[in-house]
């Protein structure tokens, strides 16, 4: 009996055996997925919050218990003073940027660094929500933004104008002719109605009034597509992060279905009708219509100051732009590899200049002997020329190269600051910056070089013929490094030049969905607080509302576009909206790049960030710190006053984003939010009501700022 125990007890504990170590792998595993990670940053030596496992900082909005507001002014003043700390959402580590001078190397000056933004959902899973401009990444993202802006220049808004303002007018109208003094509106449902109207006319070119019919389907399926709350949508949407093969193999996408089928069957059929009767209506499909057929419009300079919210598109240089990637495909691994010939040559010839002499050592001045050694490397390599500097010392190629790189002496300095202060007098005696001898050099040099090319059919990999192909039209790709070509080698920058191989009816959707994404919520959003605070300050109403007179009567009655735009209370009274109640929270980038923060303080160590590493930007949290706004909880248009707007930090306002990734229809959401309190101000004073909010409770279980049980206000009617 003693022996079938001993049996029995080995036997249990072998059968315990895989238990244990099926336990300790699931705690190890526990361990390195939701232990590990929330230590990130303090194992870097950047301080950080107190996570939670699994939920990081987002245990309280996972479960209702804390609005995502909150959660937001939480982290942002957990280390007053510091430039940056370490937070955790959910179990991603993030690092929250306070520091307007930090912002601006991350968003503008190594933008290359944190190009795109964090991925809402796995590219595959919804086309249309990826494909959109917002979501799209790299060098998706480069081509498609300068197709689009040309859309939102100020030209293009001046042509809007008269369909936003008609637009306006209908929605005033829709009040005016009702036998009533004082309505009480919701106005989140009121003002999501006039811009649902809005874009639909300019964006999709199709005429809907969805206050004289509410439940038309175009404002029914844009209500859908921006509804991102209630415990469906959530599901869905951590179903998309978690699990999205899952998702995929079910059918389930970001966009509901209806919407997505909805959308593309009206772009579809409006693309076929602009088609077949040769339709020409200035808005985006027209725009994306053109791209698909390879015509591209070149963005215009802005003519009037359309506002101190407007974010500037970012001037890379478009004759830069356009040059750069000619020039590119000279310099890749493979054309090095062509010249390392000819260079290889040059330097043969170097050496042998001196080992043919008969003597020990050279007494050299060195600056004098290389500048011949790269002259003749420049004349093979570029221009096509064989020269030898050292054994014809005075050949006029070194000679003409040494005078076009002479900026030195007196005669170059008078000559320099004569073209800088005095060009036009310059220019009336003919001088120039490269002398007239060298100026005729090169240029005969180079038409001769051409001429015996194209009449030869000399084909040489050099910039010469690159440039004689980009004259044809004809342009090269530039080509993947192969080889490592060094520690200090610097990647090709690729800016994008807003072409696009294959643009598709399902990209043309995808765009025109952005404005539903960013104007249909967003700027209605805009539209509700700054209808508030104006019903709650009086004073400031009576003010704005003596301006919108005094400009009534400048244009006649009919208010023109340029007339709007000059309106400066207007303009700070939206300003000063945006600036309390940001339409987004917080934006982020993902490092596409390693990128260094280097400490600018004794208590900072260097940050080194990964590759994909998410950095948040704390819109909100910066728009109300007492540092940039003094009393920020105050409602002070004065703050954007011509004698007051010098002193914000451009980097510490952030309505519409930062660096050349801003939200590209600021200018579209500005006008027509100026628009429409124009043209209801005119007619309507804004008064609170009974349901209205005072001081503003905000809403629950919202990512944005929404105001609990609603935007409630009175709209009463004007005595003439």
């Amino acid at each position: 009996m003693i022996g079938v125990d001993i049996l029995t007890y080995g036997f249990d504990q072998f059968m315990m055996l895989p238990l244990i170590i099926g336990v300790a792998l699931l705690v190890t595993l526990f361990y390195y997925m939701c232990v590990k990670p929330m230590y990130y940053w303090q194992e870097k030596g950047v301080k950080q919050t107190d996570p939670v496992w699994i939920f990081g900082d987002n245990l309280g909005t996972t479960f209702g218990t804390e609005r995502f507001i909150d959660m937001v002014d939480r982290c942002y003043n957990k280390f007053s003073g510091n430039r940056y700390h370490g937070i955790y959402e959910m179990s991603q580590p993030t690092l929250l940027i306070k520091d307007p001078e930090l912002l601006k190397k991350i968003t503008v000056k190594d933008f290359d660094h944190f190009m795109d933004h964090k991925p809402i959902v796995p590219e595959e899973v919804d086309q249309l929500w990826n494909k959109n401009l917002f979501s799209l990444r790299g060098k998706k993202w480069r081509e498609m933004r300068p197709i689009l802006s040309p859309s939102f220049t100020s030209s293009k808004m001046r042509t809007m104008f008269i369909l936003m303002s008609k637009c306006a007018e209908d929605f005033v109208n829709h009040f005016l002719k009702k036998n009533q003094d004082c309505f009480e509106l919701e106005m989140r449902d009121t003002f999501t109605r006039f811009t649902n109207d809005v874009i639909a006319t300019a964006a999709f070119g199709v005429k809907v009034d969805s206050l004289e019919a509410p439940n038309n389907e175009f404002y029914l399926m844009g209500k859908e597509a921006t509804n991102f709350g209630g415990i469906v949508n959530m599901i869905k949407f951590f179903g998309l992060v978690f699990c999205p093969k899952i998702m995929q193999f079910f059918g389930i996408s970001f966009i509901s279905r209806s919407v997505n089928n909805f959308f593309r069957k009206l772009v579809d059929d409006t693309i076929k009708a602009r088609e077949e009767n040769n339709i020409i209506r200035p808005d985006m499909i027209h725009l994306l219509m053109e791209a698909k057929k390879g015509i591209h419009h070149n963005e215009e300079t802005v003519e009037v100051d359309t506002g101190f919210a407007t974010v500037e598109e970012a001037n890379m240089g478009k004759k830069w732009r356009e040059m750069r990637p000619i020039l590119s495909p000279s310099f890749t691994s493979s054309k090095m590899r062509t010249m390392f010939i000819l260079m290889s040559k040059c330097a043969e010839d170097f050496v042998n200049h001196f080992l043919k002499k008969n003597q020990d050592c050279f007494e050299l001045e060195m600056r004098d002997t290389f500048t011949r050694f790269t002259n003749d490397v420049i004349a093979t390599a570029a221009f096509g020329v064989k020269v030898d500097s050292l054994e014809a010392p005075n050949n006029e190629f070194y000679l003409m190269g040494k005078e076009a790189t002479n900026f030195g002496g007196i005669v170059n300095m008078i000559k320099f600051f004569g073209l800088v202060f005095c060009p036009k007098i310059m220019q009336f005696f003919g001088i120039s910056f490269i002398s007239r001898s060298v100026n005729n050099f090169f240029r005969k040099l180079v038409d001769d070089t051409i001429k015996a090319r194209e009449e030869n059919n000399i084909i040489r990999p050099d910039m010469i013929h690159l440039l004689m192909e980009a004259k044809k039209g004809i342009h090269h790709n530039e080509e993947t490094v192969e080889v490592d070509t060094g520690f200090a080698t610097v990647e090709e920058a690729n800016m994008g030049k807003g072409h696009i191989t294959e643009l598709t009816n399902t990209d043309i959707t995808a765009q025109a969905l952005i404005f539903f994404f960013a104007g249909f919520d967003s700027v209605s959003s805009l539209m509700c607080f700054m209808a508030h605070e104006l019903a709650v300050n009086s004073d400031i109403q009576i003010r704005l509302r003596k301006e919108i007179n005094e400009t009534s009567v400048s244009c006649g009655g009919s208010i023109t576009y340029e007339a709007l735009l000059k309106m400066k209370y207007m303009d700070m009274v939206v300003s000063e909206t945006l600036r309390k109640w940001p339409s987004a929270l917080v934006t982020d980038r993902i490092c596409t790049k390693p990128y260094t923060i280097v400490p600018v303080t004794a208590d900072e160590n260097p940050v080194h960030i990964e590759k994909k590493t998410l950095i948040m930007i704390p819109i909100f949290g910066i728009h109300r710190d007492p540092k940039y706004y003094p009393d920020p909880l105050r409602f002070d248009p004065e703050r954007f006053s011509d004698e007051n707007k010098g002193n914000i930090n451009t980097f510490a306002y952030m309505p519409f984003g930062l660096g050349p990734r801003n939200c590209i229809g600021s200018r579209f959401g500005l006008l027509e939010t100026k628009l429409i309190f124009f043209h209801l101000l005119f007619h309507f004073e804004l008064v609170p009501v009974k349901k209205t909010s005072i001081p503003m409770k905000l809403a629950k279980g919202t990512f944005n700022l929404m105001a609990e049980g609603g935007f409630w206000l009175g709209l009463k009617r004007m005595k003439k």
